[in-house]
């Protein structure tokens, strides 16, 4: 009797907590999912990597997407670790630990035991070329972690969370459904404008990865694909269990946005993936459905207008990924043959010889078949 009390009594005290109070401290949280991936600005650098024969001479190398999203993380972890210490010294009840984080605890030692002694350690401090995500990163992530579990201690701080993600989200898949269907917000000269600054001319930023093609915010569309399924799973699970009017429109938009810019990505292991999920929604939640079926029977035809509007603007580009991927369609490369010689390297491409050799002094030739 008196553990249910004293239970009881721990969730009053948790529940204390003001709405307003849980907005300031979910807040650096709502700054990693909401700005965190819209930041794209391009930053010229040093990759020094020019001292490698497999690289190119010119050392000055240009981030559109990952050098300042990985800045703005650390800075955000920073502000984190400012509020943990403060709380702890006004209240040390507030900080709690479980060994469930033992793991992941000893994953960022040794992240940054590897990092310290590395021959380059330049890059893991810092970032390289097209892998902005230090040691830093890394033992942020494990921050994040513990701090959403000493911060979030009511339902109401996990449905504040929830519908901040679905915001960011939804800013995120909808600059992927408008690039599946040719509308890329990116690529307008305002855009590119605002991300090159004085840099280089914007008219030399390109950004498209092919026509119809979404890479969003977050530089391949691969990422796109993972963030989309990841996207539709989740809310497709949030709109069976909503309540109110904005969690429908919420919840709704966000799924037909990510359905588009996932067949926007060409993400073609997302079908078996979706097809998986559903699987374990309708045994899982078989209860729930015989109430909300018309959930998953919407979800269902959404992804299927997707598909067919993506896929024709792309020009069938997504089936016959599938396609290639199964094996039904017969590849035709350009490049045919390539060999390594002991005065250079001779390939052939499109029916043509060609061979190339380097001086002592690096100096390249090229030669076809005469």
């Amino acid at each position: 009797m008196s553990s249910r009390v004293a239970i009881k009594k721990e969730k009053i005290k948790y529940n204390e907590r003001s709405v307003s109070e849980s907005i300031l401290l979910l807040f650096p949280l709502f700054l990693i999912v909401i700005v965190l991936p819209l930041i794209i600005k391009m930053r010229s650098y040093h990759s020094g990597l020019n001292i490698y024969d497999w690289f190119t001479y010119n050392d000055t190398a240009y981030d559109t997407f990952l050098y300042y999203k990985q800045w703005f993380f650390v800075g955000v972890c920073g502000f984190i670790i400012l509020i943990i210490l403060g709380r702890a010294i006004l209240d040390k009840k507030t900080l709690k630990f479980n060994k469930i984080f033992i793991p992941i605890i000893i994953y960022a030692v040794l992240a940054y035991v590897s990092t310290l002694f590395s021959k380059y350690k330049t890059f893991g401090f810092s970032g390289s070329f097209e892998q902005f995500e230090n040691v830093f990163c890394l033992i942020g992530y494990v921050l994040v972690a513990y701090y959403t579990f000493i911060v979030i201690q009511s339902q109401v701080e996990v449905k504040l969370m929830m519908n901040a993600l679905a915001i960011g989200l939804l800013i995120v898949n909808t600059i992927g459904a408008l690039q599946s269907i040719g509308l890329d917000i990116l690529n307008t000269p305002f855009m590119k404008s605002a991300i090159v600054g004085k840099i280089m001319d914007p008219d030399r930023l390109t950004l498209v990865f092919g026509k119809g093609r979404s890479y969003a915010t977050l530089y391949n569309p691969n990422y796109v694909g993972v963030l989309a399924i990841m996207t539709i799973s989740v809310y497709t699970v949030m709109l069976m269990f909503a309540k109110k009017k904005y969690e429908y429109v919420l919840y709704s938009l966000l799924v037909i946005m990510a359905s588009f810019s996932m067949f926007g990505a060409q993400f073609k292991s997302g079908l078996v993936y979706i097809v998986v999920v559903f699987v374990l929604m309708i045994v899982l939640l078989r209860k729930v459905l015989k109430q909300r079926w018309f959930v998953l029977a919407g979800v269902w035809l959404t992804m299927l207008i997707a598909f067919f509007i993506t896929n024709t603007y792309s020009d069938n580009a997504y089936v016959d990924a599938i396609n290639g991927a199964l094996g039904a369609v017969t590849p035709n490369p350009t490049l045919t043959q390539m060999d390594t010689l002991s005065d250079g390297v001779s390939f052939t491409y499109n029916g043509n010889y060609v061979k190339v050799t380097m001086d002592k002094e690096r100096n390249f030739t090229l030669s076809d078949a005469n």
